[in-house]
Parts: structure tokens; sequence; C-alpha cells
């Protein structure tokens, strides 16, 4: 539903894009009573506008408006991102890696690092596993996930081919086999059906 608000309103929430990030914060704060602007620079494509040819939709898809920067910019590159409303979500193929167990303690892991400037973070991947479920469950995306303290050996969400816990999205990828599944077990892990 569409409101009109006035400029000096402090109740209203601006949120800046209407992608994975813009798009789900603007749906989780209307669904909870807050009033929301969600701004978006591009256009909102129908499924009319969807066509089944790289070079047609990467034009109407793609950023590429010129950008103004420093260092190494190549200003004539576009911008990787799609400038459309629902955001580079329009071509997502629904895999979204989780951080590491050990990437939140990097700073413990490797110690330190001459020129680098590494921190733990002040939260676990166990406190942030229930808000990464909420996120994947409102964009969507993978069907199984393999969780268990040995699952991966250890690595959280971990590459398919060192371990047996396959799929494009680790122990949480889309495409998880039965033999993979069977192999997530093996390794101490629970395949979980996502919840529909």
């Amino acid at each position: 539903m569409s409101k009109t608000f006035e400029l000096k309103d402090d109740s209203v929430v601006v949120v800046i894009g209407s992608g994975a990030g813009g798009g789900t914060l603007s749906n989780e704060l209307t669904q909870r009573g807050v009033n929301v602007v969600c701004l978006e620079a591009g256009p909102r494509l129908t499924l009319s506008d969807i066509v089944n040819d790289n070079g047609t939709m990467f034009g109407r898809l793609s950023w590429l408006d010129k950008r103004i920067g420093t260092g190494d910019l190549n200003p004539g590159l576009p911008l990787w991102v799609c400038k459309t409303v629902g955001g580079t979500t329009v071509h997502w193929a629904g895999a979204s890696l989780r951080f590491q167990d050990h990437e939140f303690r990097v700073r413990t892991v490797y110690g330190e690092i001459p020129g680098a400037n590494l921190l733990d973070w002040p939260g676990t991947l166990q406190e942030l596993d229930p808000f990464y479920a909420r996120a994947e469950d409102k964009m969507g995306g993978d069907q199984v996930q393999c969780a268990g303290i040995n699952a991966c050996k250890g690595q959280g969400a971990c590459a398919g081919a060192h371990n047996g816990c396959a799929g494009k999205n680790a122990c949480k990828g889309q495409g998880l086999t039965k033999t993979s599944a069977a192999d997530c077990k093996a390794k101490g892990g629970t395949v979980v059906p996502e919840k529909k």
C-alpha cells in the first residue's frame, strides 16, 4: 500500500535500496507497523520485461551510471549490482554462504598479522544462527541445511569438496544430494528440510 508522508515526519524510516537487505528490512518493519519509505534508483520490472538473453538483461538490470572515485576504480566498468526494484535478488541464484565459525574469531585464530587490523567479533556464529535462518526464510533460497558440530569438520558452511557435505552452498546448499546428505549425517550432522 502506498502512502504519502510529510518531509518532517520523523516517525518514517527511510531505507535506501530494495534488494536483499533493504527489501527484507522494509518488509520486516512494515509488518511491525512502522511507516517505511523504500527508495530504489531503478525501475520496477514486470515479468514481461524479463527475457532469456544475457545481453538484453544486462542492459535492463545493471547499474551503468558513470561512477566517480579514486584509486584503481575504472569508471568505464559497470558496477555489478542491479538497478531495479528487488536489486540484485532479481538475478540471485538463491545461495548465500553463512560466515564460518572461525571468521568470527579471526584475531584469535590467526593472531597478529603485520599490516592487518584483525579483530574478533563481539558475538558468535551460534548467536547469529537464528538471524541467518530468519533472513534465509524471508529471502528464500536453499532447500536443506546440514547442522552439527562435526558436520563440516567444525568449519560451519564449508566447501563441499573437502569433506562430503556437498552442495552449491556447502552444507546449506541447493542441490544437496541423498549421497551428500548421508555423508553429512555420517559426520555428525542433521539434514533439516527448509520450512515451507
